[in-house]
């Protein structure tokens, strides 16, 4: 193993974020570029809690006018630290889609179009000889071109590309199938965000037997009052801070969209706007078709609002309102406090230990190949050989190699093994 082992060089290299700096510096001028751009894809994704605030130090130390540094981020479940400023020491760009932006929705059936024809002009044909069909698929894909192409699996194993068309029926119950399994997704969550784990199961509850029932109804009255639809609600800022981790859960899964520009609500209050997952809007006949959702507001009186003294919103502040204390390691002592600043114990002066949480990586290495979206047959044939994910993920694509798995399914194991950890 030590030919993969850093050299002496490379370790002084890489030994502080200063000495990689001057590194990148001293590359710059020996090669005469402009400059280096570096990209972190998921920086927050992967890290550890205290990880995360290294990095966001070691990012912050790197900046230089001839070095660029890019980080893809989470919203809510990233620590940046006490030494990390956003909008000060990085600018903050959003990734934004809409359902209601043609040009958005378009962008996903140019990418649908250009994958279904080089595999096959006929599922192209069909799928868009329906124009409601392509659509409503485009819109539940909801900016992630990977869901649609689920759908579309979906629609492949329901045996829709056998007729002339696809009707919108069998579209949404296909749709319903897959946003199934990405409830289930969500469901593991709780073993690879393990910090989160109770906003996560309380996120889910609060969507299911709250928002879901109460959209539907509120739906139903503004058809018969002949008023404009709603794809989402207003949540009061004060409400939404206490109960930042659960939105932003369901956010970081694109179950739902946060809108953080504030909204007046008069007597000097203000909400953010909180829309659905298109898939959730179908799916559950809060919207029934392509029609009623260009017949939607955003307006405040045309939507629910939600906020503390809101029963629903009461509870789930309470059930997810426990602090995280930190302790003392004596454990005759019962000093526990919430300031992570403290080293040693002010009562019996033994130190405060604050339990390093496991990376994502880690986590997700671990897990059982059963986690893996591929045939029952094909997993059993994988445990034979394979203990876990992170085995995949290492291997080469011959190491994979066996009796009934070979090139094209070496392939299809290895994305999957990717894709999983990729999240």
């Amino acid at each position: 193993m030590s030919q993969h082992l850093p050299s002496i060089e490379l370790s002084r290299i890489l030994d502080n974020p200063q000495s990689f700096k001057d590194f990148l510096l001293e590359l710059i001028r020996d090669y005469r570029l402009a400059r280096i751009i570096l990209l972190f894809d998921e920086a927050a994704h992967v890290f550890s809690y205290s990880q995360q605030e290294k990095f966001f130090t070691f990012f912050k130390t790197l900046r230089d006018p001839k070095i660029a540094c890019k980080a893809a981020v989470y919203p809510g479940i990233t620590n940046y630290g006490k030494y990390f400023e956003r909008g000060q020491d990085a600018k903050e760009l959003k990734v934004q889609w809409s359902p209601l932006d043609d040009d958005d929705t378009k962008y996903i059936e140019n990418i649908i179009k250009k994958r279904l024809k080089e595999y096959d002009i006929q599922y192209w044909n069909k799928l868009s000889s329906n124009q409601d069909v392509l659509k409503t698929l485009c819109i539940c894909s909801n900016g992630n071109p990977r869901f649609a192409f689920h759908i579309i699996d979906e629609l492949e194993n329901n045996k829709a590309f056998k007729g002339n068309s696809i009707s919108s029926q069998i579209l949404v119950n296909s749709i319903r199938s897959v946003f199934n399994t990405k409830w289930k997704e969500f469901e593991t969550l709780k073993n690879r965000l393990i910090k989160y784990e109770k906003y996560i199961a309380e996120a889910e509850l609060f969507v299911k037997q709250t928002i879901l029932p109460n959209l539907r109804i509120w739906n139903d009255k503004q058809r018969k009052n002949r008023s404009k639809l709603s794809i989402g609600f207003y949540v009061t800022t004060d409400a939404f801070d206490k109960l930042e981790k659960v939105f932003s859960m369901l956010s970081y899964s694109n179950i739902i969209n946060i809108d953080y520009s504030k909204k007046s609500i008069g007597h000097h209050k203000y909400s953010y706007y909180v829309a659905l997952n298109p898939s959730l809007l179908f799916t559950d006949l809060i919207i029934k078709d392509i029609k009623e959702l260009k017949n939607t507001s955003i307006a405040i009186e045309n939507n629910q609002s939600y906020s503390e003294s809101s029963p629903s919103i009461k509870e789930l502040i309470e059930s997810v309102s426990d602090v995280n204390y930190i302790e003392c390691s004596n454990l005759n002592c019962d000093f526990k406090t919430t300031d992570d600043n403290f080293k040693f114990c002010p009562k019996c002066g033994n130190k405060i230990e604050v339990k390093e949480e496991e990376s994502l990586y880690k986590i997700l290495r671990s897990h059982s190949v059963d986690n893996l979206k591929i045939s029952r047959k094909i997993l059993n044939r994988l445990k034979t050989k394979f203990n876990n994910i992170g085995e995949i993920y290492d291997s080469e694509l011959n190491d994979i190699r066996m009796p009934y798995i070979q090139d094209v399914r070496i392939i299809v194991i290895k994305n999957a093994a990717l894709e999983y950890m990729a999240g």
